[in-house]
């Protein structure tokens, strides 16, 4: 299936804030990759803690879209999206 990269904004009321990232609960074949925070990009680890404004960024399956941004209250959302290659192709 198709494999997005997500870029959430979060805004004081999301429900992920003030929450480590262990604590977060992400849908089924999604993955937090990076964290943006005031210029800087973070690794996430199960103990960092995530704060308003923090941008995340996501790597999901298509269908998983929806529910992530409904899940983490997001303002504004990019979308990357990438199909698995043809078969026979390289």
């Amino acid at each position: 299936g198709k494999t997005e990269l997500l870029e959430i904004k979060l805004e004081s009321d999301s429900p992920c804030v003030n929450k480590r990232v262990d604590e977060m609960n992400l849908p089924a074949d999604t993955a937090l990759v990076a964290i943006l925070r005031e210029q800087s990009v973070i690794t996430p680890t199960g103990d960092q803690m995530i704060v308003a404004g923090d941008e995340l960024l996501f790597l999901s399956a298509h269908d998983q879209k929806a529910e992530l941004e409904t899940s983490n209250a997001a303002t504004k959302t990019i979308f990357f999206t990438r199909s698995p290659p043809a078969k026979g192709s390289s």
